[in-house]
């Protein structure tokens, strides 16, 4: 484990609970449902441009947003610990997704941020039309 990576998880964290707390904040009455959920992108982003290896980051900033939303206690922590873990596999699913079908990542960034084909754009209209419908119905 390098200092960069944990650098990298301390960021990814930091985005992850502030995004989740923006969510949060517009939840629907008394529920934790929210109509939008922004760090589900932040999750997909952070894995497809760093990788896999920045997951313990979105593990820490999802757990930590809804323990802080649902209180303390053994269980509570429990619970939020399994919705962290769900939460960081919806951003590996994603950010799978992208690789298979927007053909980007980490590993294989394309030059200027076109996709396989080197068409401007293309890879824009893949991830629109492939990757991010399909990784945000991965949590329902």
């Amino acid at each position: 484990m390098t200092r960069r990576r944990v650098v990298q998880w301390l960021l990814v964290a930091l985005a992850y609970f502030a995004a989740a707390r923006l969510g949060l904040a517009m939840q629907l009455g008394a529920t934790q449902a929210s109509p939008v959920w922004p760090p589900s992108g932040i999750a997909v982003a952070a894995i497809v441009l760093l990788g896999p290896g920045v997951w313990p980051g979105v593990l820490v900033g999802a757990s930590l947003a809804n323990l802080l939303e649902s209180g303390g206690g053994p269980a509570a922590a429990l619970v939020n610990s399994g919705i962290g873990i769900g939460n960081c596999l919806e951003g590996l699913a994603g950010a799978a997704l992208v690789r298979r079908f927007a053909g980007g990542g980490a590993r294989s960034r394309p030059s200027a941020g076109y996709g396989p084909s080197r068409e401007p754009g293309s890879c824009r209209r893949s991830w629109r039309a492939r990757g991010a419908p399909r990784s945000c119905a991965s949590p329902a």
